[in-house]
């Protein structure tokens, strides 16, 4: 955007030696998905002139939420149930689960992971409060039997579909 103002008066009124507040829109709808660089430059009746740059991030696909990977394997056994793609896990140990997300090339970013331990029976309407995820990964500790929920925000707040993990089983 660039601005060229040749007088010295706004509404009749001497604007030497002040600041002029506006707003300008442009919409980033009609631009694909990417990171752009808006430039807004300033110059007086001499030429000098003044930008500031700023990088925004059109972003309007929502993260997905591929699989979950299980990261002490040695110690999980895996059941195939009737359906080919269903499995139980089970495991006698503390398991931690890696969440693997895809938000695209062109993206924001992650902003947050949240997740649910649903015990077994309650998947689908359960009132439990979403837990951020604070670290890398989820800890699921001895005594659940259940599934895993997870949701992923971006950084331009696209939220993903819930992510339901197989059956877990940890016993002692």
């Amino acid at each position: 955007i660039e601005i060229f103002k040749e007088e010295f008066y706004l509404n009749k009124e001497d604007v030497r030696g002040t600041s002029i507040n506006n707003t300008f829109n442009k919409n980033i709808n009609e631009y694909p998905d990417g990171k752009y660089l808006v430039r807004v430059s300033v110059y007086d009746i001499a030429r000098n002139n003044i930008f500031k740059d700023r990088v925004v991030c059109k972003d309007s696909k929502s993260p997905i939420i591929e699989k979950f990977v299980f990261d002490n394997k040695d110690n999980i056994a895996v059941e195939v149930k009737d359906d080919v793609d269903k499995f139980v896990y089970y495991s006698n140990k503390e398991v931690k689960v890696n969440v693997k997300i895809n938000d695209g090339t062109l993206s924001s970013g992650i902003n947050a992971i949240y997740y649910k331990l649903l015990p077994y029976g309650q998947y689908k309407d359960n009132n439990e409060a979403w837990i951020k995820l604070e670290e890398d990964q989820i800890t699921i500790n001895k005594d659940f039997k259940g599934c895993i929920a997870v949701k992923a925000i971006d950084n331009c707040k696209n939220e993903s579909k819930v992510y339901y993990s197989d059956e877990i089983v940890i016993s002692k």
